[in-house]
């Protein structure tokens, strides 16, 4: 059975390639956090238009209800 010997440069290189793939890891997760912080936002302004939708119909109803409560 033959036995591989790790050298000092051997050792410096799988670490340098380690080192490399969580820099790729670090800045997908950069990128992926990113687009979380815009898909909250935008769900956020939509919460936000919803709640204001919200607001117009009932002050058009309420108008409406008290119209209907003046000419009786």
């Amino acid at each position: 059975m033959e036995r591989t010997l790790w050298t000092d440069e051997r050792i410096d290189d799988t670490v340098a390639r380690i080192e490399a793939r969580f820099e790729q890891v670090e800045a997908r997760l950069d990128r992926v956090e990113a687009r979380l912080d815009r898909l909250e936002a935008r769900i956020d302004d939509l919460y936000r238009q919803a709640f204001n939708f919200a607001i117009v119909q009932f002050t058009a109803l309420l108008g409406l209800f008290v119209t209907i409560l003046l000419r009786t």
